[in-house]
């Protein structure tokens, strides 16, 4: 499985409806990604934007739209 979010584009809250979100998910660092954590989360939770992402979750490739709140990345 692959511990990285490979980001494709950012694109305004507005963009997506929230009924396309089931469950949500919190991301938190591994080992030495503390400080790209920091700041991706810093840039997603002042701009009010999502990160159009590509992740494995589950052991499946998945596109998911994180965002910045409260200190934490949402997934």
């Amino acid at each position: 499985s692959n511990k990285s979010l490979l980001i494709d584009a950012f694109i305004d809250k507005e963009e997506i409806p929230p009924e396309m979100f089931e469950t949500p998910y919190y991301v938190i660092p591994t080992k030495g990604g503390e400080r790209a954590y920091a700041i991706l989360q810093e840039v997603l939770e002042r701009t009010g934007k999502f990160a159009i992402v590509q992740a494995v979750l589950r052991n499946k490739e998945q596109l998911g739209a994180p965002y910045g709140r409260e200190g934490a990345i949402v997934y």
